[in-house]
Order: C-alpha cells, then structure tokens, then sequence
C-alpha cells in the first residue's frame, strides 16, 4: 500500500510538473514601460498569469486598460485579451504606495506550448514590452554575466560604458562585438565596432593597489569639506589630486583602450571613491543668450522594426516668442536617432515618443546621448551626469493636482497659496537632504532647485484656474458652458507678496525648465485687470500726434475741440464696458450677442436687447435682467444720447481723421500696454522693467510674426523694439521676422494652395454633409483650427508624416478653419499644410461647431467611406494610433 501511495504522488508530481510552468524574472528585448518589471509568468493548461511590479513615485496614478492584452511573437494579429486582474480593478486609477511599488497580476487565457515569446501590450498608443522569453534560458552572449551591465568611474562616478548581451555604450555611441577574449579571471579584451570603425577596449581585474591621476577636478574644499575625513585615501586636493584604494574587489572593472589609459570602474554609485567635478557640471553664476544647437541622440536597446515605426518628438519652450518649438528624429536601424535642437540657453525639454516620455536638459553645443529600452534611461555624453542626476531627482517634485482639486472649493486665495509655498519648502528641503545623500552634482542641483522654485511659485498663480475645473466636475459642467454662474474670490497685494524683483528678473531661472510657465502667469494676472485700448479714439490719436511731434491741421484742430464737452460722458461709456458686468455678461451669452449683431448690424436699441436674447434661446435670470436695465439706463440718459448723437454727426471727419493716422493708433496701443504692463509690475509686485519686460515684449512681438506668419514692416517693428533693451533680443527679434518673410517668399514660389468652395446648401445643419459628399469612398480625417491656434499647429505638423506614409491609401485630410483665422496668415500657411481646405464664415462655423459639439479646437472628426462619422472628438496621443484607427475603417 505505501509503495501504490509513493507511486501515486510521484506520478502527481510529475503531472503537476508538466502542467505548470513559472518563468521568474523573464528577459525581455525593449520595453516603453519605464519603472514596470516583470516578477514572473505562470503558464499552464487553462491560463497565463504575468505578475508585475510597477515602481514609480508615490501618490501616482496608473491604470490597466481593458484593452490589454498578450501575443505570440509570431502571430501578433492573435491577440489574448485580459480575463482579470488581481490587486486592482481594470480600467480604473490607481495609486501607487508610499512603498513606491505597486504588484499585481494580470490573467489572459492559456498560451499554445510551442509559443516562446510573447509580448505585452496596450492597444490605442499605450504601453508595450517586447520579446518576453519563455524558456527561462538567458541567451548567450560574448560578454560574462558578472561584466554585463552599467559602469561608473570609480573616481568621478561619471557613467562610463554599459556592457549588455549583445551590445555596448561607450563614449556617448552605440556599439556591437567583434572579437571578445576574456579569461576566467576577468582578463582580456573586447573589440567594439560600428558603421563609423572599431575600438580595443582592454579589460584587466588585477588586485593589489593602484594609483591614478585625475585632473581638472573641482576644487575638493568647496563642496565637499564634510567628506575630508572619510575619505582618507585622497593624498592631494589641488587640481590635479592623486588617490591610493584597494583594487580587486567584486565590482570593479579596469578598462581602457590601452593600457596608460585604463579607468578603474565599478557597478554601483555607493562605491564611487570621490565624486569629482568637471568643468562642465560647475553652476552657472550668469545666464546669457547664445543663439546655437545641442545635439540629443540616442539608442533604443534592441529595436527592431516589428516594434513599429518609431519618432522622437523634442519639444522645447522658446522664451523669446512663447511658443512651444517642436523638432523629430526617426528611429532608424538599429533604434539609433539623432536630431539637433536649436536652443538660446541651457535649458529642460520634453521628449514624447512611444519608446519614453520625459525630460531631457539641453545647452548650445553641448551633446548627450541616451540610452532606451533598458529599464530607466542612462545618458552618456557632455551632459551624461547632469541627465542622470536630474532623472534620479525626478521624484522630489510634489504632485499636488489631485490634492488642489480636491480642497480648492473650500480654500480662500490665502490658503492656496500658502498651500503651494508649503509643497515648495517641503521639495526644497527634500533637494538638500538628497543631495547631501547622493553626491550630486552642483551643476544639477543648481537646475532642480530653480525648477522647483518657478513650478511652485508659478502655481500660486493658479487658483481661478483650478476652482474653475472643481466647480464644473462637481457640478458636471461642460467646458462649452463659459459661464459658471458663480463669482471666483480674487486676489488680494497680500497674496502676491511672494513676488518681487529679484524672483521675477533673476535670468538664471531660465536653466529650469519652469521659468517659462512663471512668466506666462505673471504675464495675464488676472490682478492687472484688462487694458481695453479702444482703437480709433480721437482724443488719444490728437495727442499721440503731439507726443511723436506732428502738427494737427486746423480741420483736425476743430474736430477735437468740438469732440471736447463730451469727452466725460464717452469715458463713463468706456468704464461701462470693460466692467466686470458686462465682461460676464458678453462671455455668458456670446453666441446669442454675435448672432443679434449679425442679423440686426448692431443698430438695435437698448431696450429690445432682452427680447433679442430670449429669441436666441437664452434664459436670463435675475442678475442678468439687472444688468439690462443698468445698461438701459445709462444709455437713455439724455446726455449720452446726445453724445451719442453729436459723435454720428461728425462720423465722417472721424473716419477721415483715424484712417489717416491708423498707423500711429497702431503705435500708440503698444505703447499702452507696455505702459500699462510695467506699471502693473511696479505698483503690484515692485518689479522695475528689465529681463522679464523685454521677454514679454519679445513674446507679444514674435506671437504674431510666428506663431501667426504675419511679419512686420520694418517700421513697425522699429518702435516696439525702442522698449526693448536687451541688445540679443532686439536681434533674435529682427532675425525671426526676416526668417518668416524668407519663409513666406519661398512657399509662394512652390505654388499656392487652392482653398474649396463651400457647397451650397439650404441650411447650415446640412453643410458638412455636402463637404463629405465629394469624398465619398474615402475616409476623411476632419480637423477643426484656426491659424491663430497655437495646439491646432503643433497637431497639424505632428501629423504630416502620417500623411506622407498614407498618400496613397483612401484616406483624405480636410481642413476646417474658423472665420476668425486672418485671410492673410491663413493664405501664408497653408502651402505648408497637405489636405483639403475650406474656410468657413461665422454662420457656417458657429453651424458645424453646434453639430459636432465642439467646445474648443483643436477638434477631430473621422469619416468613414459611407460618409457617416465614425469618432468625434476623439485625442490620439501618436502616429500609429492615429493610424490604426483611420486603418480600421478603410
């Protein structure tokens, strides 16, 4: 009986065996899931688990998409949708512990037993990680186990050379094997070659002691007196210091292309000697422009080009227009890419891409490259160290997005500000004990600390901003609703005390990426109010004709003085109208004012205002029949109407009078709002006009020119950089404008883009329709913009390689602009833009927006071959997802 028993449970054993298979810490060839690993999978008859740790910073937020699934390597259209999850629900957010690692396990259904690769994916542009093995048996590489991974300069700690199976990093490249000769000892060479030549690196872990020179350190006595003492083995701190410490330890490596120049290194951070400082890791003590380019390239580990057509997006804040420039490299063989970005200062970026999203710090001719695929990123290069300390910061910053939103609605202005100046101590002093801890270096503590410090201040600017976006997701308001119908609290001197001249004129916050953000909060501070400068004021035009020293002749002399008793009453009008009540009031009904304009020409009377609206379908309450009887009143007083009267009267002499000096009015409102700007900054915060001024004006400026192709003349663009007095921005100024004009030459020679007739139609409401009508048996990829729309660019030139890619599939681009994109901007752009274009009036604009429900623009709208519309509004974060979607319906 024992022996049938002992039988049994072998026999059990061994189905149980072969039943079940767990692969723990599986290898994996590229993954764009940065901080996700894999623990292990578990494959059997019925099902496949894959459980997984996903480290990243506490409090934040994830979630697994239902549309998660796993493939055969060799099948990918045979897709394994997730059954369950354990540990969080699918689809819904979830937040990462203070542990800063969150495990859980996915279930999908059984994988065939001849499958040994799968890949774990997220449809629609989410996460992927490739070539998961399934043998449990790592692939064989000329390089030992024990040499394969990150190195460090054991004096230094700079990162040196990363060893993987079958490639290398070194000396800011990407390398392949040739020949690899290494004893058991760890002795010998490997040969390292690509498409440029080859380098002898020579590999010896001789024991014993050993000594090195190193020069051109950072003097010792500056940041590190504390580490004197224990570091006893430092037997000179000039700038060339010799070190003496036991070699041969697990961990290190000697290695060097010969043998005078062989490097000691190790594979932790904690076993760095001595943290030495070159020259270009020093702090910046001054901040300069210096127009040039930085070269970021880079490798993505083990691409292959089943992983998907690949683009690296740079996005960097240009400081100088405001706008947010974009530059792309393709991901060619190999996963090499490189692209050179044009930079006016040392400054952080943004990179988008499927393989990592982040952030990358850049200076004019300075290079990094940087290393994908492999877990978190590595940077090697002139600004390797500066990368990878900056990226081991990351997590200092305090999300406080969620929080905010949560207490916004029951915070005074006071209590949010305070709130965010409490975060900013609290990540300040995180900094200092990190890098206390961590030897970073100068250089990149000095670039965190102002990031830092322009994130937090620039979001104390926030709240009308963020009490807006609680009030309508409690109260589930749409966007489209521009009223909320409750009065903000506003700010108060007391609660921007915090600014003052030095934080707002400092130059060296540039370095931080945040510094652009704080300028455009202080730039439209609500706290200034609005300057309404009225163009086509006589009273002002007169005198700027004395200010600039023209003459008036005696008829213009006579037109003002007759124009003089009424000039009371016309400012009574102009407060009126840049009050608060009506700015309310007009952003409220905007549709139903823009309507009644049109159909009456704007001649209908104070009174039959009320009755106009309710016929536009609006419902006025009590405040807003206040406001037309306020309105009402004063424009029935009988000296308003005979202001009003006396101004008719003489309409033609002020047509004449401001038509002939449109230019000077033009100058005069610059004028204006500079005036108006500095004295705001000056009465407000005590800021006097300098490095900040000239920024904003250089953006005021160059928005246009840029952002709008509408060049200056040059002398308008001779008076506003009189309030210019950076000698570099005056230039970079004048530059861009004959860049644009340059620019704008040359697309007129390739030919001019025919702009569609909109079809003719009885009603609006049938107009898209008949737009539709003549591309039918095509998909049509519809998108809303205005020329004026900073995003409707940035997507419109984001999407031109998808449009050469599919040129010749049955897909048409149609461009939908708004009435209030200037005919000439809009003429000037669109050579640039490949696609079928049709510009709207008011009417036909206002029709198709109420059709599609369009709350703001950029909006999309997707076509199928019948003509019937398969998304709307519908956000795709890349190429390939945009591709896959117009792919499902062709």
């Amino acid at each position: 009986m024992k022996r049938l028993s002992l039988t049994l449970l072998t026999l059990l054993c061994f189905m149980g065996m072969h039943a079940q298979k767990v692969i723990k810490n599986p290898s994996q060839n590229y993954s764009t899931a940065p901080g996700l690993s894999i623990d292990q999978i578990q494959l059997n008859e019925t099902s496949t688990a894959v459980s997984i740790s996903y480290k990243g910073r506490p409090g934040a937020s994830f979630n697994i998409p239902k549309k998660t699934y796993i493939c055969d390597v060799n099948e990918e259209d045979k897709k394994l949708y997730i059954q369950s999850c354990d540990g969080l629900n699918l689809g819904k957010w979830v937040k990462i512990p203070e542990s800063g690692t969150f495990k859980y396990t996915l279930h999908f259904a059984a994988l065939g037993d001849d499958v040994k690769a799968i890949d774990l994916r997220e449809e629609f542009g989410g996460w992927h990680i490739y070539d998961i093995q399934l043998s449990g048996i790592k692939e064989a590489s000329l390089i030992p186990d024990n040499m394969q991974g990150v190195w460090y300069n054991k004096i230094g700690g700079d990162l040196n050379i990363c060893l993987y199976n079958k490639e290398a990093f070194y000396k800011g490249k990407h390398w392949t094997y040739g020949d690899v000769s290494i004893d058991k000892k760890g002795n010998g060479f490997i040969e390292l070659k690509n498409n440029e030549g080859g380098i002898k690196l020579l590999v010896n872990r001789k024991k014993g002691k050993a000594k090195y020179t190193i020069t051109n350190l950072y003097p010792l006595e500056t940041y590190w007196e504390e580490e004197e003492e224990e570091n006893s083995n430092i037997t000179s701190r000039s700038s060339k210091a010799s070190f003496k410490y036991p070699r041969g330890k697990d961990g290190e490596l000697l290695i060097g292309e010969s043998i005078a120049e062989m490097t000691t290194l190790c594979d932790s951070k904690k076993e760095v000697v001595f943290w030495g400082i070159a020259e270009r890791d020093f702090p910046l003590n001054s901040m300069k422009f210096n127009k040039g380019s930085s070269i970021y390239s880079g490798c993505i580990s083990a691409y292959k080009k089943r992983y998907g057509e690949l683009e690296i997006l740079v996005h960097v804040n240009n400081i100088l227009t405001g706008s947010q420039d974009e530059y792309s490299a393709k991901v060619g063989d190999g996963g090499l890419f490189s692209v050179e970005v044009p930079m006016l200062h040392g400054n952080i970026v943004y990179v988008r891409s499927k393989a990592w999203n982040g952030s990358v710090y850049l200076e004019p001719g300075q290079q990094v490259f940087q290393i994908l695929g492999k877990g978190n990123p590595k940077y090697l290069g002139e600004l390797g160290r500066v990368n990878n300390e900056l990226f081991a910061m990351r997590n200092l910053n305090s999300r406080t997005y969620q929080e905010v939103l949560k207490k916004v609605l029951n915070m005074s202005v006071k209590e949010f500000v305070d709130f965010h100046q409490f975060y900013l101590e609290k990540d300040l002093t995180k900094l200092d004990a990190f890098v206390k801890k961590n030897y970073i270096s100068p250089k990149a503590e000095q670039i965190k600390r102002y990031d830092l410090i322009y994130m937090h201040n620039s979001a104390k600017f926030e709240y009308k901003w963020k009490y807006d976006q609680a009030y309508r997701k409690k109260h589930d308001i749409p966007r489209k609703q521009r009223d909320l119908g409750v009065d903000i609290p506003k700010y108060t001197k007391e609660e921007v005390s915090f600014i003052d001249n030095a934080l707002v004129n400092d130059s060296m916050a540039l370095i931080g990426g945040s510094y652009s953000s704080f300028i455009n909060r202080i730039k439209y501070f609500s706290f200034f109010g609005i300057l309404h400068y009225k163009y086509g004021d006589v009273y002002n035009i007169a005198n700027g004709v004395k200010k600039y020293g023209y003459e008036l002749t005696n008829e213009e002399e006579a037109l003002i003085d007759s124009l003089a008793p009424y000039q009371d009453v016309f400012k009574e009008l102009d407060i009126f109208m840049e009050s608060d009540a009506n700015t309310r009031f007009v952003r409220k009904y905007h549709k139903e004012l823009r309507n009644i304009y049109r159909k009456t020409k704007g001649k209908h009377k104070p009174e039959e205002l009320p009755q106009l609206l309710k016929d536009e379908g609006a419902t006025l309450d009590a405040v807003d029949e206040g406001f037309c009887n306020d309105k009402l009143t004063l424009f029935n007083r009988p000296d308003v109407e005979y202001a009003q009267e006396h101004r008719k009267k003489y309409a033609d002499e002020i047509k004449a009078f401001t038509d002939k000096y449109k230019k000077l009015d033009k100058r005069l409102n610059v004028d204006a709002k500079i005036e108006f700007r500095d004295n705001g900054l000056k009465e407000n915060f005590g800021v006097e006009p300098g490095f900040a001024a000239d920024i904003m004006t250089s953006q005021d400026i160059l928005r246009k020119v840029v952002n709008e192709y509408e060049p200056l003349a040059e002398e308008d663009l001779g008076y506003r950089l009189e309030h210019i007095s950076n000698p570099f921005v005056q230039q970079y100024i004048q530059d861009t404008n004959q860049e644009v004009i340059a620019k704008i030459e040359e697309n007129k020679k390739n030919g001019t883009v025919a702009v569609n007739e909109m079809p003719e139609v009885e009603d609006n409401t049938e107009l898209f329709d008949a737009i539709m009508a003549k591309y039918k048996g095509k998909v049509v990829y519809v998108d809303f913009w205005a020329t004026w729309c900073s995003p409707c660019r940035s997507g419109i030139k984001k999407i031109a390689p998808l449009k050469a890619q599919m040129a010749d599939e049955d897909v048409v681009f149609v461009y939908l602009s708004a009435a209030s994109s200037p005919q000439g901007a809009y003429m000037n752009m669109l050579p640039e833009i490949k696609g079928e274009h049709y510009k709207c009036t008011q009417e036909q604009w206002d029709a198709l927006c109420k059709q599609f429900d369009v709350a703001g623009i950029p909006h999309y709208v997707l076509v199928d071959k019948n003509g019937k519309v398969a998304k709307n509004n519908f956000r795709l974060h890349n190429n390939q997802a945009i591709k896959q979607l117009i792919n499902k319906y062709l």
